[in-house]
């Protein structure tokens, strides 16, 4: 809600701002047509935007923006009584093409047609050229566009059959374990996502959606010999396609400097590991003919009976009902850095404020004690920090 008012004071602002300068200035000094110059460029910043939307829609390219959404209906409940966190999840295809770590704008046309929102890409391009991008957006349930979706979802829920598709569609597709299958008929489902059965609350439907983008500048973990990533809730966009790009990468025979790789992930409850499944069983695949360690660590703060499924077990360490000591899991990573000689280190968060301003604390007196020799064989240590305040 705080990002839709963001957006509309800034409209709101721009023609105020115009109407006030053109009755201020008074056309002195032919100001006039200064400010219609200054205008026609505004406009025409906001039409070329707009083209580039129309080019990842159905106008130019076909249906490949048709969006769909899954839902969570039946949430576990906290023993802390905090409410249930909700998480919504859109996969579509596209011809546009992004790196980890950036964002796109989305607009819904059937649902907010003048607003466009920021979601960070949790999937990584298509490695096929024949297939299109598969595309995938995890984002929070708040109160504004997210909320009139999550809503929509389940009172249009498709019921989408895992089996039913398989059996209906016949296509292949690409063979990274991925929910694409579920979500879009245009691919077949995975053997490791066939084999589940489909779970009762889950909710899926389709509706059009514009896409503008990609915005934002990418990092590469790879010019790093030790990387350490924090993510809290949703903020798993921005790190986790990290490191699936640099394991990609890596296996496809770019040279790196990587030597070790930590993702730190803190959620309330294990209900987005849902959501994020696909991703993470992904890695594990990329992990195990990685040429340096990746260790990954979930933090479930709050209480809670959910099982945690087998095949995630071998590959993520769960921790239960705790939260992560900051101060000793980076103790212990300059440790290991300095173990395996390694002169470079960097640190990626996304997160609330707090999370950030506890790493950022951390990192500041770590430099210090960097420029006087004191971090052993390290002698570069980099914060790279996103904040998801919207």
């Amino acid at each position: 809600m705080s990002y839709e008012f963001f957006v509309l004071q800034h409209i709101a602002s721009v023609f105020l701002l115009f109407g006030f300068l053109f009755a201020h200035f008074d056309n002195l000094l032919r100001s006039t047509m200064w400010l219609w110059a200054t205008m026609g460029i505004w406009i025409f910043s906001v039409a070329g935007r707009g083209l580039l939307v129309l080019f990842s829609s159905d106008y130019f390219t076909g249906s490949r923006a048709k969006v769909q959404v899954l839902t969570e209906a039946g949430k576990a409940s906290d023993t802390d009584h905090h409410k249930p966190v909700e998480y919504i999840r859109m996969t579509f295809d596209t011809p546009l093409s992004w790196h980890p770590g950036q964002h796109v704008y989305v607009r819904f046309p059937g649902v907010a047609p003048l607003q466009a929102h920021p979601f960070t890409c949790l999937s990584l391009p298509s490695l096929l050229p024949h297939l299109p991008n598969r595309l995938v957006l995890l984002a929070r349930v708040h109160k504004g566009i997210t909320r009139r979706i999550y809503d929509y979802c389940v009172s249009h829920n498709e019921n989408v059959s895992l089996l039913a598709t398989k059996e209906k569609e016949g296509v292949s597709g690409e063979s990274s374990p991925t929910l694409d299958g579920v979500l879009d008929k245009t691919c077949c489902c995975t053997p490791a996502i066939e084999a589940q059965e489909k779970p009762s609350d889950l909710h899926t439907t389709h509706f059009t959606a514009l896409l503008d983008g990609p915005y934002g500048y990418t990092y590469s973990l790879g010019i790093y010999e030790h990387n350490v990533l924090f993510a809290a809730g949703s903020g798993i966009t921005f790190v986790l396609p990290q490191v699936s790009f640099l394991l990609r990468e890596t296996l496809m025979g770019k040279k790196c400097i990587t030597k070790h790789i930590r993702l730190v992930w803190v959620v309330r409850s294990l209900d987005i590991i849902r959501w994020v499944k696909p991703e993470l069983m992904e890695v594990a695949l990329l992990m195990e003919k990685a040429p340096f360690q990746v260790d990954l660590d979930v933090y479930a703060t709050g209480s809670t009976s959910q099982p945690i499924e087998p095949e995630l077990t071998s590959i993520v360490h769960f921790s239960m009902g705790a939260r992560p000591d900051i101060k000793g899991i980076m103790d212990a990573e300059v440790s290991t850095a300095n173990e395996a000689n390694s002169s470079t280190m960097s640190v990626n968060v996304c997160g609330p404020k707090s999370l950030i301003h506890d790493i950022s604390n951390y990192i500041s007196s770590a430099n210090a004690r960097l420029a006087f020799g004191k971090l052993g064989s390290l002698r570069d240590l980099r914060l790279i920090s996103e904040s998801f305040s919207f």
